[in-house]
């Protein structure tokens, strides 16, 4: 139903502390990528049937398809198409790097499609696939997406969820979440982070839908910022017990580690990933995803 959407205004009652350095760079880096987007890069479109809200690139180098067939793979399928062919619905929210956000490259490179990718080769035996989608927003933080205006605004979790159930006849069979980086650089304390990506699980749980948390992935300002880590850290070790302790939720830690951080898997501020990187990270993805799903729907 949503290739990836972006919202780039952080609410103000979340900015409620100087960012550092670094998050200011992330900052400049998403106006310069918007700037040049805005001339060339997107188009919006709203079809009548199936589709909540779509986003296509000029190029697609995130697909490898024209922007027409990018278009056409976001409509949501029918509930007899669903049924026929076994595809499972899977939904991905998050920030930037769930939008694919990838400086100085005008383009994006959600990882979606290539969990999509994968989801299809390890479940094909089954007879079984996934059909992901997803929606992005650059400079999010999980205390804006937690936010109640938020989660049934337009952008908001719940819209999205709601949608699906709406156009398909029932629930999404899942929905990944990875939140908490740009957190990392407004907070000083762990727990907030936490509570507010425990709440856009639970609001996915009270919709029917069970959730994947991704963990807070690595960075060069985590490696460089021991306060940094400490609370990404923190805030993932509270992730899976909780997901432990609660039967609709599963953490999944990220599956780019710190060891790679400043390779060819990682764009150059650091914070984003290159293409190699969300193409690592959706391949990577993959295998938790789909024993998540063969576990629970099938």
């Amino acid at each position: 139903p949503v290739t990836t959407s972006t919202s780039h205004t952080l609410p103000m009652n979340h900015r409620t502390s100087t960012p550092s350095p670094v998050n200011l760079l992330y900052q400049l880096c998403t106006l310069i990528i918007l700037s040049c987007r805005a001339s060339s890069s997107f188009a919006f479109a709203a079809l009548s049937r199936g589709v909540i809200h779509v986003a296509t690139q000029s190029r697609a180098q995130s697909t490898g398809r024209s922007a027409s067939a990018s278009l056409s793979t976001s409509i949501l399928l029918s509930p007899t198409q669903l049924s026929m062919s076994k595809q499972h619905k899977i939904f991905c929210y998050g920030d930037s790097l769930t939008a694919g956000t990838s400086p100085p490259s005008p383009e994006l490179y959600p990882y979606g499609p290539y969990l999509e990718r994968s989801l299809h080769e390890l479940m094909s035996d089954s007879g079984s696939s996934a059909v992901v989608r997803w929606s992005g927003y650059p400079g999010w933080t999980a205390a804006a997406m937690a936010d109640p205006t938020t989660l049934t605004g337009p952008s908001g979790l719940l819209t999205f969820l709601r949608n699906i159930s709406a156009k398909t006849g029932s629930p999404a069979d899942l929905c990944i979440i990875l939140a908490g980086t740009n957190d990392l650089g407004y907070a000083v304390d762990a727990r907030p982070i936490f509570n507010d990506i425990q709440i856009l699980h639970r609001e996915s749980h009270g919709e029917g839908v069970p959730t994947a948390a991704v963990g807070i992935p690595p960075s060069a300002w985590q490696r460089s910022n021991a306060d940094a880590a400490n609370m990404a850290a923190t805030v993932n070790t509270s992730l899976k017990e909780w997901c432990d302790a609660t039967p609709m939720a599963t953490f999944v830690p990220c599956p780019i580690d710190m060891s790679t951080v400043g390779n060819e898997l990682w764009s150059f501020d650091g914070l984003h990933f290159s293409k190699a990187g969300f193409q690592a990270l959706g391949e990577g993805l993959a295998p938790s995803i789909a024993n998540i799903i063969q576990s629970r729907v099938e």
